[in-house]
């Protein structure tokens, strides 16, 4: 696919199954492609042959309207299409693949052929130009078999061209065909490609059909390598003595950050890298030179001999990297030191990159802001359905221990223990990033620490921390991306308050537990609690009621954006009278949930 520049490729027989190969669909595609797989939906998870696939440049999945296959109304072969918008043009590209009649699958010719001539009449339908390729199983440079003719007479009813014409299989048949309409003049060329694994010959086409060019990779970063370590901490030695708030704190450290890592922009157009592929590149490139070279030889000798050495040259090839991706995975796995590196390798290995594909119906400058009026649109829906608020009910019992009233001041040292605690991740609106931050702890930790404790003292929250990014994320791969129900938000805040709201939780977990006020069925957000004890919990009670001959009934309950629909002053008024939270601290909290704002960022456009 790399060395001829093709856009899609369409394979037949992948032998892929409905579940299980996700790391065979990952390996499969070169880096800048992906794969549409559409594998033999009869006969289980475990069933083997058949199967089609579409591997197409990255840059004209966003051009792709639909896909489907047809293994209901034609069982008889497999077929999937899959339509390509551009430029006001619109392609169709079918794929097919017919199994030979056997006992085992009890097909036979006639039956094909009715079901072929309705999938054709399909085909015809559909607006636009319309490709069909792929293995018919007929030999059809042979005009003496009765099949062989009806397939000729089947492709002249529908005004079909036919464009296949040299021997395309190794026992000298005709088994692969490229059928278009007269009427389209979609196909310019075609030609064959020898050299693969297959016993099919490959066909490259070159078609009249516009794509979209390749888009350039423009991006933003900093190079965080070439920074001075003792300049840097020099410079912000300077100037964090004058950083008296959190705008101060921002400003200050982007300043410096600017200085020694100018924001720069770069614009690439070269292919990811393949890791493993790094330590057999020059081994790899020689074998690649002789398996062209003995294929020369053989196709120009047709000598047995000469068919062995390039069928072991090809093997060594394939061993090459079959070996090279071996070494790489096994090394990852092996170095995956905890859980989370260890799903993270495996997500990789899987094609589970998590790029949240978007809506292509709406402009792509529009997305933000079409983003930010659906997810508040839809917070504020909700709150409307509701009752209104009772403001007596949310006193259902008077606290009677210890009130909390203000926060106590916290010391560098717990301040550093909650950052060491605390993932390494950063966010766009911190002034620099996370890493640079753990780097230069020794002088900024003061500073943070008096953020915070000004914070718990006047029981204020800076307005600098309580500005979110929200990006959308499709719930699940398989969900419509142009169905705007299907994104989920995921807000990001600025590291420093992220490490507020450690702190103030600590203090607030703290006086629950002194005063006993924790809800012993509480499975989330608690330390030793989780789905599993909740689930050992309800297990435990069914198994219970069994013993004792009762009944059981369970509910669950999904509420949709359960937290962003919580009533504020019903929240407030409950932390005061249910929890004893009074004075200063409640005024904290008070402070925390309002004047909050929000912007949705889409590929680094961003909404009001």
């Amino acid at each position: 696919m790399l060395e001829n520049n093709i856009d899609i490729m369409l394979l037949t027989e992948t032998w892929l199954r409905p579940a299980g190969d996700e790391a065979k669909i990952a390996d499969l595609a070169p880096p800048g492609y992906s794969v549409l797989s559409f594998p033999r939906s009869s006969g289980g998870p475990s069933v083997k042959g058949g199967g089609i696939a579409f591997v197409l440049r990255d840059s004209l999945k966003q051009h792709v309207s639909s896909t489907s296959s047809f293994p209901v109304q034609h069982p008889c072969f497999e077929a999937a299409q899959l339509t390509l918008t551009y430029s006001k043009q619109l392609t169709n590209f079918f794929c097919i693949y017919r199994p030979p009649p056997s006992k085992k699958n009890n097909f036979t010719d006639s039956m094909f052929f009715d079901q072929f001539s309705d999938f054709l009449e399909h085909s015809d339908s559909l607006p636009g130009k319309t490709l069909l390729m792929g293995d018919f199983n007929f030999h059809f440079e042979n005009l003496e078999n009765n099949n062989s003719r009806k397939l000729h007479d089947i492709i002249d009813i529908f005004n079909l061209t036919q464009s296949v014409t040299e021997l395309t299989h190794n026992q000298g048949h005709l088994l692969d065909l490229v059928l278009s309409k007269q009427s389209d003049n979609i196909l310019l060329s075609t030609k064959l490609h020898h050299g693969l694994t297959s016993d099919h010959t490959a066909i490259l086409c070159k078609l009249d059909v516009s794509v979209p060019l390749q888009e350039p990779e423009t991006f933003q970063y900093r190079c965080l390598k070439k920074i001075d370590t003792n300049t840097f901490k020099q410079d912000l030695s300077d100037v964090i003595s004058r950083s008296s708030s959190v705008s101060d704190y921002n400003n200050h450290l982007r300043s410096v950050l600017d200085k020694h890592a100018p924001l720069c922009r770069r614009t690439s157009r070269t292919r990811k890298p393949t890791p493993w592929f790094s330590s057999i590149a020059e081994q790899f490139c020689e074998l690649k030179r002789e398996r062209r070279k003995a294929e020369r030889r053989w196709l120009k000798s047709k000598l047995t001999v000469h068919k062995q050495i390039y069928d072991s040259i090809k093997q060594k090839v394939t061993d090459l990297v079959d070996k090279a991706k071996r070494t790489y995975f096994s090394a990852k796995i092996q170095s995956s030191t905890t859980c989370k590196q260890l799903f993270q390798n495996f997500n990789s290995m899987l094609g589970k990159n998590f790029s949240s594909p978007l809506p292509s119906a709406f402009d792509s400058d529009d997305l933000p802001t079409v983003f930010s009026e659906y997810f508040t649109e839809k917070i504020r829906t909700i709150r409307n359905n509701f009752p209104p608020p009772n403001p007596t009910v949310s006193s259902v019992a008077s606290f009677t221990g210890d009130p909390l009233q203000t926060f106590d001041p916290v010391t560098d040292d717990f301040v550093l223990k909650i950052i060491k605690s605390t993932p390494a991740k950063s966010c766009e609106l911190d002034p620099i990033p996370t890493t640079l931050l753990y780097d230069n702890l020794d002088i900024l930790l003061p500073t943070i620490t008096n953020i915070i404790n000004t914070s718990l003292t006047t029981g204020i929250v800076p307005r600098g921390l309580k500005t979110a990014i929200v990006k959308p994320l499709l719930k699940k791969p398989s969900l419509d991306k142009n169905l705007l129900k299907n994104y989920r938000p995921i807000s990001n805040l600025p590291f420093l308050s992220k490490i507020l709201e450690k702190v103030v939780l600590h203090k607030l977990l703290s006086h629950l537990q002194a005063n006993n006020l924790c809800n012993p069925f509480q499975s989330a957000y608690r330390a030793g609690h989780s789905t599993e004890t909740a689930l050992l919990r309800v297990i435990n009670d069914i198994l219970s009621a069994l013993d004792n001959d009762n009944i059981s009934v369970l509910l669950l309950l999904d509420l949709s954006a359960a937290f962003d629909t919580i009533d504020h002053q019903i929240l407030l008024s409950r932390l005061y009278s249910l929890f004893g939270i009074q004075s200063t601290a409640l005024k904290w909290f008070e402070s925390y949930l309002s004047d909050r704002c929000q912007f949705t960022s889409v590929n680094n456009s961003s909404s009001p």
